[in-house]
């Protein structure tokens, strides 16, 4: 039984501190980090840094979360136009990971993770399973595919470990929202061996 269940707080993990703080620490927070990730864009990558000054902006004009709106947008075709490091914000001696797509409709989309962007993915996945409810009373089943989309490389990664879940009965299954409903509209059939599905 985990920690904070043996507590006597089966609704509370303490993973899940930051995720309760005040709504005005929170937009606090959020802004001085929304600033600090627009600068860095601003600052590191010449597309972004173009980008902004096409609009006649600098980071010193977004001065809160509603500014998103005055920022250009990302889209697909701005990753292929500038593979395969074109976008990223660091240095390729701090980049830990790749992660890239098949390429199959024309260049691969490449995603590079710092060892402090892998540490913040591992601490929202942990975040996000502490706040449905899982711990160290169940079992983790990945499903997502791990070719084409990343969420399940970032799931995989010892987020369940740091919240207690480390055996193999499956209990919590995380997979895309199409294999999800295929998986329950065969369990809504009757009951059958699901391993079959």
């Amino acid at each position: 039984m985990s920690e904070y269940k043996r507590m006597g707080n089966p609704g509370f993990n303490p993973v899940s501190a930051p995720d309760y703080l005040p709504m005005e620490k929170l937009r606090e927070l959020q802004t001085e980090r929304f600033a600090r990730i627009i600068r860095r864009a601003y600052e590191n990558v010449p597309f972004y840094r173009k980008r902004m000054e096409d609009r006649n902006l600098t980071p010193g004009d977004i001065k809160s979360l509603d500014d998103v709106k005055h920022l250009p947008f990302t889209i697909k075709a701005d990753l292929r136009d500038t593979y395969p490091f074109g976008l990223f914000a660091s240095p390729l001696k701090d980049i830990v990971r790749l992660h890239a797509s098949s390429g199959t409709t024309g260049k691969p989309i490449v995603v590079a993770y710092t060892k402090s962007d892998l540490d913040v993915w591992q601490e929202t996945m942990m975040r996000t399973m502490a706040a449905a409810g899982v711990s160290n009373d169940d079992i983790v089943q990945i499903s997502f595919g791990y070719g084409l989309f990343t969420g399940g490389l970032g799931a995989h990664y010892e987020d369940f470990q740091r919240i207690g879940v480390d055996d193999l009965r499956v209990i919590v299954v995380l997979e895309d929202m199409e294999s999800a409903l295929a998986l329950a509209r065969r369990a809504d059939a009757g009951p059958r061996d699901l391993a079959s599905a």
